[in-house]
């Protein structure tokens, strides 16, 4: 007797191959197409485009790290970390914005987001790391809530 799919699983994969299609289809059509990419420098627009997804990097890093400390996750506060440091970069990136906060060019421009990412990058690696397999190490802002139950991991992991 065969396993029976669960319910709606064809349309479950249709819906993630359309996502995962989506991106691709795009790129393919920019560059098949150029003349349908703008080349758009309004430096006002992307000073404040740039900073408010800073901003929203670090409301995300916030959360993520109360979730952490709430769980006493070493790994998900890498994560938080990983947000707060794109955040970081990227408001550098934004404040070096030619014309908005400095006159000119600048390497602070040019600079600032690629180096967040990659280390942003290099914390997300290490998150990825098994800690408690390394002596179960905690941060100490990773502080368990009073009251709340310790959960056991099941025996052979």
């Amino acid at each position: 007797m065969q396993p029976v799919p669960p319910r709606g699983a064809a349309a479950r994969i249709v819906v993630w191959t359309l996502h995962l299609a989506a991106p691709m289809l795009g790129l393919w059509l920019l560059i098949a197409r150029p003349r349908l990419d703008p080349m758009v420098k309004h430096q006002p627009t992307h000073f404040w485009l740039v900073l408010g997804t800073a901003v929203v990097s670090v409301g995300l890093a916030v959360a993520i790290n109360e979730a952490a400390r709430r769980r006493a996750d070493a790994r998900l506060s890498l994560v938080a970390l990983v947000y707060l440091a794109s955040a970081a970069f990227l408001g550098l990136h934004a404040a070096a914005t030619p014309g908005m906060l400095l006159p000119g060019p600048n390497a602070g421009f040019a600079y600032a987001t690629p180096v967040g990412l990659t280390i942003a990058a290099v914390i997300a690696a290490i998150s990825s790391v098994d800690l408690q397999a390394w002596g179960g190490y905690r941060w100490p802002t990773c502080r368990r809530l009073p009251g709340r139950p310790r959960r056991r991991r099941p025996a052979g992991r």
